[in-house]
């Protein structure tokens, strides 16, 4: 039993809100000096899948909006000139959850080739 009882003939209203999603990933992309790095692509993915793609700015950062409803991931392809190794922490950062953590701000780090 749900508490919610319906009599046959009547009238009942009901309302709610639907919150929109809030879950935001800044991300900046920079060299080992600390110097914004333009032309990397950043992937926000899920279950399998990209959800979102876009290249850095010259400012060397993007923010992905709407991140909502599960856990997700970033991923960063270097532009050419420039390499990142392999792992969690320096080519992907994974388990993020903004929509229930608050705003996540994530800096990968590219060494120049």
């Amino acid at each position: 039993r749900d508490g919610i009882s319906v009599t046959r003939q009547s009238d009942q209203t009901s309302s709610f809100t639907v919150e929109p999603c809030r879950g935001e990933i800044g991300v900046r992309v920079e060299d080992e000096n600390s110097d914004p790095v333009s032309g990397a692509l950043l992937e926000l993915y899920a279950l399998n899948r990209t959800w979102d793609q876009d290249f850095t700015g010259a400012n060397g950062v993007l923010t992905f909006t709407q991140a909502c409803g599960m856990e997700v991931g970033v991923r960063v392809t270097p532009p050419a000139g420039y390499t990142v190794p392999e792992g969690r922490g320096s080519s992907f950062y994974d388990g993020l959850r903004p929509d229930i953590d608050g705003r996540v701000e994530l800096v990968f780090r590219l060494q120049a080739s």
